[in-house]
């Protein structure tokens, strides 16, 4: 699926943003998920998701899944304060 796809879909802006219906918070925990990912396919040495064998796929999603839940759990308890947004009510 190319960017324009994409788009068309609402799952980035259309200047290649992030998902527009996430909070600043999210996609910054998006990012930093996608990292540990990034590394993961670093480590193995593969660079296009075409060519990972099934459990390489499968471990590539836990580092990325993994890392969104660790943070989530890091939000959810204020270990990110930096990240502390506002209620708006």
């Amino acid at each position: 699926m190319n960017m324009k796809h994409l788009t068309a879909l609402g799952l980035i802006g259309g200047d290649m943003g992030m998902m527009s219906d996430m909070t600043e918070r999210e996609n910054k925990m998006l990012l930093e998920a996608g990292k540990n990912g990034g590394e993961y396919l670093e480590d193995i040495k593969k660079y296009d998701l075409r060519y990972l064998t099934k459990d390489e796929w499968a471990q590539f999603l836990r580092s990325v899944i993994g890392k969104w839940g660790e943070l989530m759990g890091d939000y959810a308890v204020g270990e990110k304060d930096d990240l502390d947004d506002e209620i708006p009510f």
